[in-house]
C-alpha cells in the first residue's frame, strides 16, 4: 500500500495546513478523476508509477544509484534523439562524456559507477504512438500529470513518497508541486516548486523551510553546450533524497561541454554550495573543474581533470587543488588497462599524491587474473603501498578455484599480508565439497592462519548430511576450531528429523553443543514439533533448552497455537517462555482471537521478563462492523503495567464508501497513572479497485496522576491517499 498524506496539528497551524489538505485533495482528484489532466497516471505490474502520454510527451525518471556504471533503464522507450537532460545528485552530466544513451532500448550507461543511493533524474521526449513501457525499469514512487502542453511549453503537478522515510519503517511522507518546462529550438528552460509535509507541527516549520525551488536550462550553439540551474532547499524539506536535493542549502551550477570532432571533449563546471539552515549560515563549498576527454577508440581513453575547492566554514578555511590524469587501454578482447593518477594539495592537510595502476584478464579454462597496484604519498600520514593479486579458475565444470593475495606496506603500520584461497568440487548433484585456507602476516608483530572444509552430501533420498571444520592459529586471540556435524531427513510426509552435533575449541576451553528436533504432521492442518539443545563446557554442563510447539486447525473456524520453552542455563535465572493463541471466525457473523504470553524472546534472542494478554472481538450487523481489542503487558523489570482499549465502529454507506469512528485508551501504571485518549472520526472513499482516499481527524488528551492536561490536547486533521498493488 502506498500511501501520501497530509496532517494538520493544532489551531496554531491551520492556515498552512489547510493548504496541505487542499492541495492533497485536489492532487488526488487531478490523478485519478483527470480533471484538466492530458496524462492519467496508472500502476504498472511492477509498481512503478508510470503515464499514458499526449503526443509528444515530456517525462521524467527518478532512478537511484545501485554502485554500478549501469545499464539503467527509463520507464518508456523508445525516446527522441538528443531531448534528453541528465543528473546525478541534482549535477548535470554531459552526454558522449559521462555518459552514453540507447534511445531505441530507452537506458543510460555512464562512464564512471553511479555510487548507491544517488539520485539521477532523467528527463525526455517519446511520441506515444511508437513509445512503449520499458519492462527493465526500476519500481518507483513517484509520478507526473501534465495540466497544460502545448508545444514546447508544459505545466506538470508532481509528488512521490518519500523513499527514505519509508525504508526506514517511519510514515512515508508526501511531497507536491508544480514543473514547468519550454523546450526551446536550441535549449530548454525548467523551473520546479515543491512543499513536504510539516513532519515536527512547530511554529518555527514554516513553508519556506519546508520547500523547495529549481530554476535551470540549457542551451546549444552549434557543438557547444551551456547548462545552468539555480536550487534553494529549506532545511526542513522531506523530498530532498529523492529529488537530489541538499536540505538547508542553496545551490548554483553552471557548466559548458564542447566536443571536438568524435573522439575529443572539452566540459568546464561551476558548482557553489552556500548553507541557509541555522546551524549551517556561512558554510560555503565553491567547486571549480575543467576536464579534458579523449577516445580515440571504443578501447581507448584518457581523462585529465584539474579541480579546485574551497570550502568556508564559521571560523576556517580550507583550499584544495586537485590535478588528475586517467587512461584505459584494452588490449585484444580478453585484457584491459587502466591507470589512475592523482596529485592533491590542500591548506589544512598538505599534499597527497596517488598512482593506481590495474590489469584484468581472461584466459582459456575460464581462468580470470586481476591485478592491482596502488601507491598513495601523504605529507601528513606518510606513504602506504597495497598489492593486490586475485585469480579464478575452472579447469573443470565440477572443480572451482579462486584465491587472493593483499601486501600492504606502510609507514604508519609496516606491512601486513593477507591470503585467501578456496576449492570448491562438485562431483555430483548430490555430493560437494569446499575447502578454504586463510591467513594473515603482520612481520614481527605476529601472524595468524586458519582452515576450513565443509562436505555437503545426499546419501539417500529425502535426507542431508553435512559435516565442516575450521581452525584459526592467530599470535593475537589464540587458538579457536570449530567443527560440527548435522543431518536432517525426511522419514514420510508427516515425518522430519534434524539432529547435530559441534565442538568449539578457545584456548583450553571446549565447549560441546548437541541438538536435536522432531517435526510431525499427524493429520492435515495439525503440526508439532519438539527440540532440545545442550551445551556443555569442560565437561560440565553449561545449558540445556526444550522446546515444544504446536498448531493447529481443529474446524473450519477454530485455529490454536501454542508454544513452550524450558531453559536451564547454570548459575542464571531459569525463565521459560508460554505463548498460546486462539482464533475463532464465524464467516460473515463474528471473529475473536486472543493471546497470552509469557517471558518472549526479542529478535537477538533475548528473553523479555514480561506477561502480556490480548483478546479482540469484532461482529457484523449488515453494514455496520463493530470491533474491540483490549491488551494487558506486565512488564515484570520495570514494574509497569501497560493497558490499551480500543473500540470501534464502521458504517459502509455504499460499497465504496465507508465512514468510520474509533475511540483507544492507554494507561501506563506504575507510581503514578498516565492516561491517553484518542477520538478518531473519517471517511474512506474508493474510487477505484486499487485507489482510497481518506478524510478524517482525531482529538488526543492526556492525563498525569489522574489530572487531564488540558495544554497537551492535541487536535489532527487528516487526508490521505492510498494506492495498492
Amino acid at each position: 500500500m502506498v500511501k501520501i498524506s497530509t496532517t494538520a496539528k493544532n489551531a496554531k497551524s491551520s492556515r498552512l495546513s489547510a493548504v496541505h489538505l487542499i492541495f492533497a485533495i485536489l492532487l488526488f482528484l487531478l490523478t485519478f478523476s483527470g480533471i484538466g489532466c492530458t496524462q492519467n497516471l496508472s500502476i504498472d505490474d511492477s509498481g512503478r508509477a508510470s503515464s499514458t502520454i499526449a503526443d509528444p510527451g515530456h517525462l521524467s525518471d527518478i532512478l537511484f544509484g545501485n554502485g554500478a556504471a549501469g545499464p539503467y533503464y527509463l520507464s518508456w522507450k523508445p525516446i527522441i534523439q538528443y531531448t534528453e537532460h541528465v543528473s546525478i545528485d541534482n549535477k548535470p552530466v554531459m552526454r558522449g562524456l559521462d555518459y552514453d544513451i540507447d534511445v531505441a532500448g530507452g537506458s543510460v550507461k555512464f562512464a564512471q559507477p553511479v555510487k548507491t543511493g544517488s539520485v539521477i533524474r532523467i528527463s525526455y521526449v517519446i511520441v506515444s504512438a511508437s513509445a512503449v513501457r520499458n519492462g527493465n525499469a526500476q519500481a518507483g514512487m513517484t509520478s507526473n500529470m501534465n495540466l497544460y502542453e502545448q508545444g514546447g511549453m508544459s505545466l506538470q503537478m508532481v509528488g512521490c513518497l518519500n523513499a527514505v522515510a519509508s525504508a526506514s519503517g517511519q510514515t512515508p511522507t508526501g511531497v507536491y508541486g508544480l514543473q514547468g518546462t519550454n523546450q526551446l529550438a536550441q535549449g530548454h528552460v525548467d523551473s520546479m516548486l515543491l512543499f513536504s509535509s510539516d513532519l515536527s507541527g512547530s511554529e518555527t516549520s514554516s513553508f519556506d523551510t519546508r520547500s523547495a525551488m529549481k530554476l535551470g536550462g540549457s542551451t546549444q550553439m552549434g557543438g557547444l553546450q551551456f547548462n545552468s540551474s539555480y536550487v534553494r532547499v529549506g532545511e526542513n524539506f522531506t523530498g530532498a533524497g529523492t529529488y537530489g536535493f541538499q536540505t538547508g542549502t542553496e545551490t548554483m551550477n553552471l557548466s559548458a561541454a564542447m566536443p571536438v570532432g568524435t573522439a575529443l571533449g572539452f566540459s568546464s563546471t561551476y558548482n557553489r554550495v552556500a548553507g541557509i539552515a541555522a546551524a549551517t549560515m556561512g558554510n560555503v563549498n565553491t567547486t571549480t573543474t575543467q576536464k579534458l576527454a579523449y577516445a580515440p577508440s571504443a578501447g581507448s581513453s584518457i581523462t585529465v581533470q584539474h579541480m579546485i575547492a574551497d570550502t568556508s566554514t564559521a571560523g576556517a578555511a580550507q583550499d584544495t587543488t586537485t590535478d588528475s590524469l586517467a587512461m584505459s587501454q584494452s588490449l585484444g578482447r580478453d585484457v584491459g588497462l587502466k591507470s589512475n593518477f592523482s596529485d592533491c594539495e590542500s591548506s589544512v592537510n598538505g599534499s597527497l599524491r596517488n598512482l593506481d595502476v590495474s590489469m584484468a584478464a581472461k584466459g582459456a579454462d575460464a581462468l580470470n587474473l586481476a591485478a592491482d597496484v596502488n601507491r598513495s604519498d601523504s605529507s601528513s600520514a606518510g606513504s602506504t603501498t597495497v598489492q593486490t593479486l586475485n585469480l579464478g579458475a575452472t579447469p573443470f565444470s565440477a572443480i572451482s578455484f579462486s584465491g587472493s593475495v593483499v601486501k600492504t606496506d606502510s609507514t604508519a603500520s609496516g606491512i601486513e599480508i593477507d591470503h585467501n584461497m578456496k576449492m570448491t568440487a562438485t562431483a555430483s548433484p548430490s555430493v560437494k565439497l569446499e575447502l578454504g585456507l586463510v591467513g594473515r602476516n603482520l612481520g614481527v608483530t605476529g601472524e595468524e592462519y586458519g582452515h576450513s572444509a565443509k562436505l555437503t552430501t545426499a546419501p539417500i533420498t529425502n535426507t542431508t548430511l553435512s559435516v565442516n571444520f575450521s581452525d584459526l592459529h592467530s599470535d593475537f586471540t589464540g587458538f579457536d576450531q570449530q567443527d560440527g556435524v548435522q543431518l536432517q531427513t525426511k522419514l514420510s510426509p508427516s515425518i522430519k528429523i534434524i539432529g547435530g552435533l559441534g565442538e568449539h575449541f578457545v584456548g583450553c576451553v571446549r565447549s560441546v553443543g548437541k541438538q536435536a528436533g522432531l517435526e510431525l504432521s499427524p493429520f492435515a492442518g495439525t503440526t508439532l514439533g519438539g527440540s532440545y539443545t545442550e551445551n556443555v563446557t569442560n565437561g560440565a554442563l553449561a545449558s540445556k533448552v526444550q522446546e515444544y510447539t504446536a498448531a493447529s486447525k481443529l474446524l473450519d473456524f477454530l485455529s490454536l497455537t501454542g508454544d513452550y520453552k524450558d531453559r536451564v542455563f547454570v548459575g542464571q535465572d531459569n525463565v521459560d517462555t508460554y505463548n498460546v493463541a486462539l482464533a475463532i471466525k464465524t464467516g460473515t457473523i463474528f471473529s475473536i482471537n486472543g493471546a497470552y504470553i509469557m517471558n518472549p524472546e526479542d529478535g537477538s534472542g533475548n528473553v523479555q521478563k514480561l506477561n502480556s494478554q490480548k483478546v479482540g472481538l469484532a461482529t457484523y450487523f449488515g453494514s455496520f462492523t463493530v470491533s474491540g481489542n483490549y491488551q494487558m503487558q506486565n512488564d515484570l523489570t520495570l514494574g509497569l503495567l501497560h493497558r490499551v482499549t480500543d473500540v470501534g465502529l464502521d458504517f459502509k454507506l455504499n460499497p465504496n464508501s465507508t465512514f468510520s469512528t474509533h475511540y483507544t485508551r492507554q494507561d501506563d501504571l506504575q507510581t503514578t497513572s498516565n492516561e491517553t485518549e484518542q477520538y478518531q472520526v473519517g471517511f474512506t472513499q474508493r474510487v477505484a479497485s486499487a485507489v482510497n482516499v481518506y478524510v478524517g481527524g482525531k482529538m488526543t488528551t492526556y492525563t498525569q496522576a489522574q489530572v487531564l492536561n488540558p495544554d497537551l490536547t492535541t487536535y489532527e486533521g487528516q487526508a490521505n491517499i492510498g494506492v495498492k498493488f
